[in-house]
């Protein structure tokens, strides 16, 4: 993927701290850090995945998402916030910002403990 895999681990704390806060509002995130198990596996198999496979991955779960949650710059999330404001999705740059989900898949949200 994008950086070097020594440099990666805090990034991936930080974009799953997100991903976890955002299910704990009932919101159902798409969180494209999770491609870093995907891409050590496929290494591991012989059949690595280049860099833009993962960004056109990223690109196709775009189109079906309300929004974005910009965390930091960089070279892959910044195409992904340029496509999503080509797709007119609202763009968040703080958890904060985020309002909980009324209602997942039919039922009440949870508050987390």
């Amino acid at each position: 993927l994008g950086t070097k895999a020594r440099d990666r681990r805090p990034d991936l704390d930080r974009a799953f701290a997100a991903a976890i806060c955002l299910i704990r509002l009932g919101n159902v995130p798409y969180c494209p850090h999770l491609s870093h198990y995907l891409d050590a596996a496929a290494t591991a198999l012989g059949t690595p995945i280049d860099y833009e496979a993962w960004l056109g991955q990223d690109r196709e779960w775009l189109a079906v998402c309300d929004a974005l949650l910009y965390l930091a710059p960089s070279p892959g999330a910044d195409r992904e916030r340029d496509w999503a404001a080509g797709l007119g999705l609202r763009i968040y740059h703080r958890l904060e910002d985020i309002e909980p989900a009324a209602i997942l898949h039919g039922s009440p949200v949870l508050s987390g403990s």
